[in-house]
């Protein structure tokens, strides 16, 4: 999408790991999240196949190497730095996998609040996926109860608001769904061919901002 979107062909998409493969780090109290930065190359207009064995390899790697700190790579990278924005990745793609604590505890009763969003945008856009049902493992049936969601996979999009305007991100979010159905269809397709346009969007664009047809009077040359 975000070729696409851009037309370039070198992507750096920044994610988040855990950092937690330590057995001294399980136990700590407090978020030890470590950035990393996953470049691929688009160039040749692969199949989404061929892009996504390229990706999962460039991830395999990333998660090799997640120790390194963020710092580290852009001491070590020194891209030019800019107040308005992120070095090596202004896009964040992060995928909750973490199972969700039972929490039962005698002589009390606990409610769960998940908390979507704290109201400050860290980079340009940053998508969480969770997916419910894989959090779901393990726990008994008193989570619908807690009032926490379970079923399907949840897709946030947190945006800059002085990049992005609210209507834009609901489009973007409607074309990625798009082109998700276009992948799963035919996955071995070239990657600028997928569909991106809704059936809506595509006819506000082709129909709805092209009806141009106006009465002029009869009788009269085109100078007039």
């Amino acid at each position: 999408m975000l070729y696409r979107y851009t037309g370039q062909e070198d992507l750096c998409v920044g994610s988040g790991v855990a950092n937690r493969r330590w057995r001294e780090t399980e136990g700590l109290i407090g978020m030890i999240v470590n950035n990393i930065v996953l470049r691929t190359d688009v160039s040749g207009n692969p199949t989404f196949r061929e892009l996504l064995a390229q990706v999962r390899q460039v991830t395999l790697e990333g998660y090799a190497n997640e120790d390194l700190p963020f710092d580290k790579v852009v001491e070590a990278l020194k891209p030019e730095r800019n107040l308005s924005y992120n070095p090596l990745f202004q896009v964040m793609l992060s995928f909750h996998d973490a199972l969700l604590p039972e929490l039962r505890l005698p002589g009390l009763t606990i409610k769960q609040h998940e908390t979507v969003s704290n109201k400050s945008a860290k980079f340009d856009l940053d998508i969480v996926v969770i997916p419910r049902s894989e959090q779901r493992v393990g726990r008994h049936s008193g989570t619908e109860a807690q009032g926490i969601e379970t079923e399907g996979i949840t897709v946030v999009w947190e945006y800059n608001s002085d990049l992005f305007d609210a209507a834009t991100i609901k489009r973007m979010m409607e074309q990625y769904q798009t082109l998700v159905e276009g992948i799963v269809a035919n996955p071995d397709q070239q990657i600028s061919q997928y569909p991106l346009l809704t059936p809506e969007q595509q006819h506000q664009l082709l129909v709805d901002w092209n009806e141009t047809k106006t009465a002029y009077p009869e009788g009269k040359c085109i100078h007039q």
